[in-house]
């Protein structure tokens, strides 16, 4: 349920920052916009305002993603463009695992590898 407190275009404002990519924590410092704890209660609801908060994350870490490798090819100096890009890339894998995390592939020719159970008891 959204709260009588915040307008429409507070509302919008947020939607559009969470899609260039701004970081809940820094949003909530604006005294106009919602805290954190706020936001993620409107996400529980499960309601249209919860879908485009979603949507407006996920846009957002797409930005971000963009905007890494933007900065990283016109970086001028190879060490800071490597030091930013992996900063950034380090920052998705936390926020979407699934999307932006290294994937480790445990198969071999597209099967299974077998478990491997050891044991740690020391015999007596």
């Amino acid at each position: 349920m959204r709260s009588a407190k915040f307008a429409d275009d507070q509302i919008e404002e947020m939607l559009g920052r969470l899609a260039k990519g701004e970081a809940l924590v820094h949003i909530e410092r604006d005294p106009r916009m919602p805290c954190a704890d706020t936001i993620e209660n409107w996400i529980k609801v499960g309601d249209d305002l919860s879908a485009r908060i979603v949507r407006a994350r996920e846009r957002g870490l797409d930005y971000i993603a963009a905007e890494a490798v933007a900065n990283a090819k016109k970086a001028t100096d190879a060490a800071t463009g490597r030091l930013a890009f992996d900063a950034d890339r380090w920052y998705l894998s936390k926020l979407a695992p699934k999307r932006y995390g290294d994937k480790i592939d445990v198969t071999s020719n597209g099967e299974a590898l077998p478990t491997i159970i050891v044991n740690t008891v020391a015999p007596k």
